[in-house]
């Protein structure tokens, strides 16, 4: 991919690559503070856990809402906007809950009302709020209201590029380490291993995304399945974002894109496979890279792997392996995530679009606007 302008010259390339060092500066921050966040959070092991936000604050919540479950805890995602409009189908009054938010700016009309509306219907309720922005009206909420902590992340995380980038890793790394003390795991040495080798993937994804010629009339699938199917849904975001539309994104589960959305592969279509960590998994991810390699009929297939397997490499001269296979699945789909940022600044800047501000005229906007809360809703 040829581009006539510095991409390393943008706001939101600098914010992804400065990722490591937010996350050595969030780790540094829960471990200094580690006996008051462990007595926080260990209130809550028989709590129902409901992660929340809006757009990329959303999908946080989507890629570990899975992994946590299988480790034993009642969690659930539900986005902001749902609760806000629909409150009585995923708030129960009787259930002791914890709710998690996440937001960037933390100002956006669905997160405070959010918070309002479910410390108004709920009888039994905390929060966390996970923000990267000391000033916003969520992170004031939290400060001022007695069942409520706040952990605010490193300013520097608080992008100033339209997209999230640093700061959707941030809050998956703070709450990873809030939700790995409920079930008994210690995670700051996966986060510092991912630390270590951030340079190293960098450079290797750059590289690899230099020889995926994306252009107008494309259109990319991301494909995942458990925690991966999250990270899709954040990836598929970030290229449909910094293109404008301009290049249709789509995201999938495995099984589920043979049920309809396989209609979309044609010869203008790229599609990136996110392949799980879990052999059993992997099968049925293997079985649809196999079909979709027979059928001919797409421009470019993408495997992004965590291990090296060679019966996937066959498929595609698309084949990364990140070597993470020893991390967590939430810190691999966090580097999955790397791929798609990257991606999606190489693209934006390929279309002549400005990845620091991909809609100047304002329809979509780095904080919504246009919302209007309605208060009444018991």
């Amino acid at each position: 991919m040829s581009n006539k302008i510095n991409i390393d010259d943008f706001k939101t390339s600098k914010e992804i690559q400065q990722q490591a060092i937010i996350w050595s500066q969030i780790s540094d921050q829960f471990k200094e503070n580690l006996d008051f966040y462990q007595n926080f959070i260990s209130k809550f092991k028989d709590y129902k856990i409901i992660l929340t936000g809006a757009g990329t604050s959303q999908f946080i919540g989507d890629a570990l809402c899975p992994y946590f479950f299988k480790k034993g805890l009642n969690i659930v995602s539900i986005p902001t906007t749902d609760i806000v409009s629909n409150p009585k189908n995923y708030l129960n009054p009787n259930d002791k809950t914890l709710l998690i938010s996440f937001a960037r700016s933390g100002n956006s009309p669905e997160s405070t009302a959010t918070f309002d509306i479910a410390n108004q219907f709920v009888n039994n309720i905390f929060n966390l709020v996970i923000t990267c922005n000391q000033n916003g009206v969520l992170a004031k909420k939290a400060k001022e209201t007695a069942n409520s902590e706040l952990f605010l992340l490193p300013k520097e995380s608080n992008d100033e590029g339209f997209a999230m980038t640093s700061s959707y890793s941030g809050m998956t790394i703070a709450a990873l380490l809030f939700l790995s003390q409920l079930v008994n795991q210690n995670c700051f040495d996966q986060i510092e291993n991912a630390i270590c080798r951030f340079d190293k993937i960098l450079f290797k994804l750059n590289n690899s995304i230099k020889n995926l010629n994306l252009q107008v009339n494309d259109r990319v699938v991301y494909l995942g399945s458990g925690e991966f199917k999250g990270i899709a849904i954040e990836s598929y975001l970030k290229l449909l974002e910094l293109t404008q539309g301009i290049i249709p994104a789509f995201y999938n589960g495995i099984l589920a894109f043979r049920h309809g959305p396989k209609s979309i592969l044609n010869e203008n279509t790229t599609i990136i496979f996110l392949m799980s960590k879990d052999e059993y998994s992997r099968k049925y991810e293997f079985d649809l890279i196999s079909e979709i390699s027979n059928d001919k009929k797409i421009k470019q297939l993408v495997i992004l792997d965590n291990k090296h397997d060679v019966n996937l490499e066959k498929f595609t001269k698309f084949y990364l392996n990140l070597d993470t296979n020893d991390l967590n699945e939430i810190i691999i789909g966090i580097y999955y995530i790397l791929f798609a940022q990257l991606l999606a600044v190489n693209t934006s800047v390929a279309v002549n679009i400005n990845p620091d501000n991909p809609c100047p005229s304002g329809e979509v906007n780095r904080v919504v606007k246009g919302v209007k809360i309605y208060g009444d809703f018991n």
